[in-house]
């Protein structure tokens, strides 16, 4: 497991003056090349990893998890899913990057595989804009192109760190 050590907590979405401020983007937890064979299993494993990280019980996690993507695929295509659910015995967004050693079949709506999983964890109480302006965030960085090919590339997950950490100084407004 490879967890990286300098967890940057999310921002709050706003501040009390009411400004609507930017989510962090940043995952407390990379994972790379994960053999995980199917959606299932990728939803087991990043459940087990955030539960020990920070103290939850597994199985709620999985559950929250395993609904939301019966739901609909949360495959969004390039080869990216963000599995997401709201889960109690939270205060703020909990983020996991997971790059599967092979690609796995999310029944992406572009048909292709998947190869870099963002796993969101928002409260259960927390506000519904900020967990879709977290899920926006996350998307938006997906689409480009650059930002991909270096998470593709990068050889630990200090330097998938790295790179998403580049990429959102550099595109913060």
């Amino acid at each position: 497991m490879r967890v990286h050590p300098s967890a940057v907590a999310p921002a709050k979405a706003s501040d009390p003056s009411g400004v609507r401020k930017p989510l962090a983007l940043q995952p407390q937890q990379f994972e790379l090349d994960v053999d995980v064979p199917d959606v299932k299993r990728v939803l087991e494993r990043a459940a087990e990893m955030i539960s020990h990280a920070h103290g939850l019980d597994p199985a709620p996690v999985l559950r929250a998890l395993w609904r939301r993507e019966q739901i609909g695929s949360t495959a969004i295509g390039h080869g990216v899913a963000l599995p997401h659910a709201r889960i109690s015995g939270i205060a703020e967004p909990l983020m996991l990057y997971m790059r599967p050693r092979y690609a796995v079949d999310f029944d992406a709506p572009d048909g292709r595989l998947v190869t870099r999983i963002w796993v969101i964890l928002v409260p259960a109480d927390g506000s519904a804009d900020d967990h879709l302006n977290l899920l926006a965030s996350v998307a938006e960085a997906c689409s480009d192109e650059g930002l991909r090919a270096r998470l593709d590339a990068a050889p630990t997950a200090d330097d998938a760190a790295r790179a998403l950490r580049e990429w959102t100084q550099r595109h913060a407004a």
